[in-house]
């Protein structure tokens, strides 16, 4: 299945903490941070740390199991030991709903 699809209410999601969700057999970590969403690949590509679990600092998301740091706008690695970014997925507000495009 493609498309928009609700993650979360809004009111489910703590500033500067991720949340994970299951959007059509999809792992999601989803953050609130600076008054954006963000929604990322849960898994980090390393050894497969829930991202939803890590920190938040300066725009990036901290695995909490080996340190590689990933940027919350579009997943893209800046700290390694991850070789590979995560996957981001487009977010838009809706009612209240945090939804998700899944392709």
């Amino acid at each position: 299945m493609s498309g928009w699809t609700k993650a979360a209410s809004v009111d489910e999601l703590t500033a500067n903490e991720g949340k994970c969700v299951s959007v059509d057999g999809q792992d999601i970590a989803l953050f609130f941070v600076d008054g954006q969403y963000y929604a990322l690949a849960d898994a980090c590509p390393h050894v497969g740390a829930s991202m939803a679990e890590g920190a938040v600092d300066c725009g990036e998301v901290i695995c909490p199991w080996h340190g590689a740091r990933f940027q919350l706008k579009d997943g893209a690695l800046t700290q390694g030991p991850a070789r590979d970014g995560l996957k981001s997925y487009n977010v838009k507000i809706e009612d209240g709903s945090v939804m998700v495009e899944i392709n």
